[in-house]
């Protein structure tokens, strides 16, 4: 089955950012990517694809609107409160195409979209390890990209960690596949990609090659999504051809050790208690470090500091790799009252996902290692997959497949079954639409 076309509208998005994330916009530090998502998305409602969501755009505006009227407040009331409308104004453009969603929002669009991601992260996959594997084979790094974009498109290394050593002083550099804008940004990207391959449960050697791909970025983002996603897989009980992914998964993991990067991954598993470790300053050291100064002022904990103000506080310890984690930003900006307000927004954003496993995974690394809550890298990952097809219609795949698993039943069958309370008509085309999808799925 192809993509319907607000599917493929949705994956034209999901190819921009694999393959424009280094690209700003010229004399400005803003990714080409915030103002290209917006046209897109506006384009893609006038076409008639997409519309307004009734929940998610009332609160959207109000939100916005309060911390628009929040500024005034934190300048007079707050002392030190240090306040940005560009970082407002960067913080509205990412989350605006938050408030539209597909007009079909049912499995049998979802479902060959989650495809598409599956085999891009096999072409991702192939550029990422081609990266790595020449650099062992003895030929030297070089940014081919930065060698042939003007340096006024796109970012330098002063803004984002392009890449780096695999450890200090090697001169075996971290995957970034060359157009990614980060090691661990290209991680995260192949993480989704695997668990969208998973979902439709593509061969076996394609989650082999992104296994080993996210090993050659020596990052660890893509494993925790990953991770979070088999929890939510095994609760559900949902069917994989387990025999064929544990082969995959030897042969991805021996690739991996074999080149150092499990090991170093392992490594990192207890780096918490370090306080200068990458997943200390993600996830502990802010919080340590910048609490103390938003308790300074009752105030400024009800109204916030001002849009930025967290930014500018991180930058002052002068820490590399300091960054404010989404719950902090969010409370150190905008206070209990506007924070709060944008928290339940990003909660319901993720509401009634046709898939838990792709919303659970990215929700929960948006609100802790990933500081997301203005990264337009970050946030189209989410948009792509969960929320542009919030609310679902029907039961969200993993449980509708599930059930199919427990009490195989043919397509005939499923149809003829007589309406009960706990599986409705809508709920049978659903489950028929993810049996047909299965079933032409290879193993």
């Amino acid at each position: 089955m192809g993509l319907s076309r607000p599917a493929r509208w949705l994956f034209v998005l999901w190819l921009a950012l694999l393959l424009l994330s280094r690209f700003k916009v010229a004399g400005m530090p803003v990714s080409v990517l915030v103002p290209l998502t917006g046209v897109w998305m506006l384009w893609g409602l006038y076409r008639g694809y997409f519309q307004f969501n009734l929940v998610r755009l009332p609160w959207f505006l109000l939100t916005m609107g309060t911390g628009a009227l929040l500024m005034p407040l934190q300048v007079l009331l707050v002392p030190d409160s240090s306040l940005s409308l560009t970082a407002w104004a960067l913080i509205a453009a990412v989350w605006c195409p938050f408030v539209l969603q597909v007009n079909d929002s049912d499995a049998v669009g979802y479902l060959p979209l989650l495809r598409a991601v599956g085999w891009s992260g096999v072409g991702l996959g192939v550029v990422a390890i081609a990266m790595i594997v020449t650099q062992f084979l003895g030929v030297q790094y070089q940014d081919w990209f930065a060698n042939l974009v003007p340096a006024t498109w796109r970012f330098q290394e002063d803004m984002y960690v392009i890449t780096y050593p695999v450890e200090y002083g090697s001169e075996i550099y971290r995957s970034n596949a060359w157009i990614g804008l980060e090691p661990s940004f290209v991680s995260a990207q192949l993480g989704i990609t695997l668990i969208a391959s998973l979902l439709v449960r593509m061969r076996w050697w394609v989650i082999a090659l992104q296994v080993l791909a996210i090993g050659s970025t020596y990052s660890g983002s893509g494993i925790l999504l990953l991770v979070l996603a088999l929890a939510v897989m095994i609760a559900h009980r949902y069917p994989l051809p387990w025999r064929g992914y544990l082969v995959a998964a030897a042969v991805g993991l021996v690739g991996v050790f074999a080149s150092g990067a499990g090991a170093m991954m392992l490594g990192r598993l207890a780096e918490g208690s370090n306080s200068r470790s990458s997943t200390s300053l993600r996830t502990v050291t802010p919080y340590e470090l910048v609490w103390p100064i938003f308790e300074r002022s009752p105030i400024g904990m009800l109204v916030g500091r001002g849009p930025g103000a967290s930014q500018d506080v991180v930058d002052a310890f002068g820490i590399p790799g300091l960054l404010a984690p989404t719950p902090l930003k969010l409370l150190f900006e905008y206070g209990f009252v506007g924070g709060g307000m944008l928290a339940v927004f990003m909660v319901v954003c993720v509401m009634k996902s046709p898939s838990r496993t792709l919303a659970f995974s990215q929700f929960i690394a948006l609100w802790t290692i990933q500081a997301g809550s203005t990264s337009i890298f970050i946030l189209i990952p989410l948009f792509v997959t969960v929320t542009a097809w919030n609310p679902r219609s029907g039961l969200c795949i993993e449980r509708s497949t599930s059930r199919l698993s427990v009490q195989p039943k043919s397509t005939e069958s499923l149809l003829s079954e007589p309406v009960t309370e706990s599986v409705t008509a809508r709920e049978r085309m659903d489950h028929v639409a993810t049996h047909q999808r299965a079933d032409a799925s290879p193993q």
